[in-house]
């Protein structure tokens, strides 16, 4: 992999994340007013006209989209409109909760969801296989909110086990993590099985195993190594789907973290503040991104060589 297609990869990145955040910008500017939320409908005309005038609520679209780029080029993204403290701040001090919530399901999600669909793949079309496509179907059918609801009223209403909402020990976060991985491991689960099932069936497992090699040698050597590509895939594109399970999670189970934030910031028009969540959520999406662009190289040199050429 050259320079010449990090650079372009990089380029690329950069003007994504610039796309999203542009696109946010105007959106948040042309759907409504923060004053209303701020100062409340019975706010004097005075108050409302200082209060835009403060926050330069009264400059066109285009003179707050130009300011907006030159603070943010020397890193400065603003205040937070409610709270009147760096926005910046204001999304560090909540992001540990979301970091927290999504390390441990996005670990548990590709581990249960890889398994399971290995595991049917190699009893395929016997009992086994179905009770765990049905579980992976219900699963991936059924929405983030419906999931969090039945484990909240068996763990925490009828059993008593768990908290149902907050935080503070580790206990709070066992059911927000549950949560989100019921829901996720169920896709990577028919993902894992349908890209398997492609390569079991392949002459070269055949060819390898009259080579005289054990049943888990093929597997290891040359069954996963092929099939792990559409899976990477899948998990580059599942990411945004975790982020997204995040938000609605947080706002559930009242973990503090930035994606209830967003959820509150959106609702009071505190554009700064999604500004900097919008930025997060996309850079960590491009990072992604490339991170599997790499592993395509590491998995299957074919896919390095190929780019190069372009």
């Amino acid at each position: 992999m050259n320079s010449a297609y990090v650079i372009r990869k990089v380029i690329r990145a950069i003007l994504t994340v610039w796309m999203v955040t542009t696109f946010v910008f105007l959106i948040l500017r042309l759907s409504g007013d923060p004053t209303v939320s701020v100062l409340g409908l019975e706010a004097s005309t005075e108050a409302v006209e200082a209060f835009r005038t403060k926050w330069g609520l009264d400059d066109p679209v285009y003179e707050q989209y130009l300011r907006f780029l030159s603070n943010a080029v020397r890193g400065d993204l603003g205040l937070s409109i409610m709270e009147e403290t760096s926005a910046v701040k204001s999304v560090l001090t909540r992001l540990p909760y979301t970091l927290i919530l999504m390390s441990i399901a996005t670990l548990l999600t590709i581990g249960i969801g890889i398994s399971m669909g290995l595991f049917a793949s190699l009893y395929h079309k016997t009992m086994k296989d179905h009770v765990i496509m049905v579980a992976a179907v219900a699963g991936f059918s059924s929405p983030t909110f419906v999931v969090a609801v039945i484990l909240v009223l068996l763990f925490s209403v009828k059993l008593g086990w768990l908290p149902s909402s907050g935080s503070g020990t580790w206990t709070y976060y066992i059911l927000p993590v549950l949560t989100m991985t019921i829901v996720e491991s169920a896709s990577f689960a028919r993902f894992t099985r349908s890209a398997m099932l492609e390569v079991l069936y392949q002459p070269y497992i055949k060819t390898a195993l009259a080579k005289g090699l054990t049943w888990l040698q093929v597997i290891r050597r040359h069954a996963l190594p092929n099939a792990a590509i559409p899976i990477v895939t899948i998990l580059g594109f599942r990411i945004g789907l975790i982020i997204a399970g995040a938000v609605i999670t947080e706002s559930i189970f009242g973990l503090p973290g930035i994606g209830r934030l967003l959820v509150y910031s959106v609702k009071h028009r505190d554009s700064n503040v999604v500004q900097v969540i919008v930025i997060l959520i996309s850079c960590t999406m491009v990072i992604t991104n490339l991170t599997i662009d790499m592993i395509y190289g590491w998995l299957d040199p074919r896919v390095s060589i190929a780019r190069e050429t372009e």
